[in-house]
């Protein structure tokens, strides 16, 4: 009988130590209250966000195709994280947080539309390269 309660312990204590350092946790933006997300997790949940986005694009003249959109974000990832990262703590804990903090990396890392083949992002940029 003390055994088998030895066992179960050790079990126990086996399933736990693989759970605390071993078992990868599953971040999400919806959980972030109760599970806050590491700096990096955070920026790639929102990396997937924008690849999401992608899927969504009509090709046009002044839009990327859907494969180009998801290169795109993912060339500029890094870029941007390291850009509108540098203000971020290193674990975010709330929804209001995430969505502060998403807003800049989404501006960044989303392509504007193309005229010409240039983006632009405001109206002074559209009117010098869309009015040709």
């Amino acid at each position: 009988m003390q055994k088998i309660l030895l066992l179960i312990v050790l079990a126990a204590a086996a399933v736990f130590a693989y759970l605390q350092w071993f078992a990868k946790p599953a971040y999400s933006i919806p959980t972030i209250e109760h599970n806050p997300i590491p700096k990096r997790e955070f920026y790639l949940l929102w990396r997937e966000t924008a690849l999401t986005l992608c899927d969504g694009n009509e090709p046009g003249p002044t839009t990327l195709t859907p494969p180009k959109c998801r290169e795109y974000v993912t060339n500029k990832h890094e870029r941007c994280v390291a850009q509108v990262g540098a203000q971020t703590p290193p674990t975010i804990s709330s929804k209001a947080e995430s969505k502060r903090l998403a807003r800049p990396y989404l501006d960044c890392v989303i392509p504007g539309h193309f005229c010409n083949g240039v983006e632009v992002r405001t109206p002074g940029e559209a009117l010098r390269h869309c009015s040709s």
